[in-house]
């Protein structure tokens, strides 16, 4: 939710990429089969659309917890953003390095596609990132705090953002197939 200064809603984005087994059970027929507690979990009802937030003159998006692990799904999101935020709940993780990890793939996201991500997490890792996907600032994990940032707005896209992953995979396809033909024409 994004409220304005008199405490009004004035953007809401519900998350779209659902985690398996988290937030839906796929086949489940299959899986209450196997386990009754399949039974007590309820699916959550994936949003539909992007809602990019604005801010002054800044666009950006927010990526709930794993939606930033989706490759196309972040860079569909990304597209055109002035910055990024990734925000999370890691607490049912524990002391597990999973916030770390998912700390370092926000890193990556930002150095993929060039723009600054504010990484803000409820027990991870809240931090800046800037463009290169550095840590600028960070607060410590499990400690409670407030950071204070300003975003570098980019609006434009990466070439890592304009192409999706079945376009990688059709160009890994066609430098195999390449590579194939070379050495079947230098065998005969």
């Amino acid at each position: 939710l994004l409220f304005d200064s008199s405490a009004q809603v004035v953007a809401r984005y519900v998350k779209q990429d659902l985690a398996p087994f988290g937030e839906y059970i796929p086949l489940r027929t299959v899986a209450e089969s196997i386990s009754p507690f399949a039974r007590q979990v309820n699916d959550f009802q994936a949003g539909q659309n992007w809602q990019p937030f604005k801010v002054k003159d800044a666009i950006f998006q927010s990526f709930i917890c794993f939606e930033i692990l989706d490759d196309d799904h972040v860079r569909n999101g990304a597209r055109n953003m002035d910055f990024l935020v990734a925000q999370t709940n890691n607490a049912t993780f524990g002391e597990s390095p999973q916030a770390a990890q998912q700390l370092q793939i926000a890193r990556a996201r930002a150095a993929e596609l060039r723009k600054e991500i504010a990484v803000v997490s409820t027990t991870g890792f809240t931090a800046h990132l800037n463009r290169t996907g550095e840590i600028e600032k960070q607060l410590a994990q499990f400690s409670p705090g407030a950071l204070a940032v300003v975003l570098d707005q980019n609006p434009g896209n990466s070439p890592a953002s304009r192409i999706n992953s079945t376009m990688w995979s059709l160009w890994a396809l066609l430098v195999f197939l390449t590579g194939l033909l070379r050495r079947y024409r230098d065998n005969r």
